[in-house]
């Protein structure tokens, strides 16, 4: 079996311009699951209720999935941008069995189809750097060691961040394309 190697410079992840949000999104499919990632976020939720601080072995580590996971916001909301390119992709489906919706955690038959449906719901009534902000003010007090710190208000539901997270995964699982 050949291995392939993957950079995640942080040059990569952070651009405000990725050309292909689709090559992203499969770049991240070889080197840790969106699962991962949605886990990470129960965490940082779970922490910013509590009265304790995270406590990953290191604050670069925790960064960085911020950071992972900002990008891969900036590649739902690329995709939001242009539906004509999503429609090519053919990444919607017309039928969907009953396994594949008791699977679903957080997205409805329609989104599961259409995982489109998602980015335009919150792309829609959210900017890209408030959603990007959210998370990032989110993973600060989930970080923080005082009940001060922990004053997170958060304008947008978490649910919204689970969805993306869900859709971007069917994106991955879907997506047949070969990028270069």
């Amino acid at each position: 079996m050949k291995t392939h190697k993957f950079s995640l410079d942080s040059h990569y992840w952070t651009q405000d311009d990725v050309e292909c949000p689709y090559q992203l999104i499969r770049l991240l499919k070889h080197l840790a699951s969106v699962s991962y990632y949605r886990k990470q976020l129960r965490y940082y939720c779970c922490y910013t209720l509590s009265h304790t601080m995270y406590g990953r072995e290191s604050v670069s580590d925790v960064l960085y999935d911020t950071v992972v996971l900002q990008s891969l916001f900036k590649a739902a909301y690329k995709i939001y941008l242009n539906p004509s390119e999503f429609k090519k992709m053919n990444l919607m489906v017309s039928d969907v069995t009953r396994q594949e919706l008791m699977e679903l955690e957080y997205l409805n038959e329609e989104e599961f189809k259409n995982p489109y449906l998602v980015f335009e719901t919150v792309f829609y009534s959210f900017s890209l750097d408030r959603v990007c902000k959210s998370i990032f003010d989110l993973v600060m007090s989930a970080m923080s060691e005082t009940d001060f710190g922990k004053d997170y208000s958060c304008s947008i539901s978490m649910v919204n961040f689970f969805k993306m997270l869900e859709a971007i995964e069917i994106i991955q699982k879907r997506d047949a394309n070969s990028y270069s």
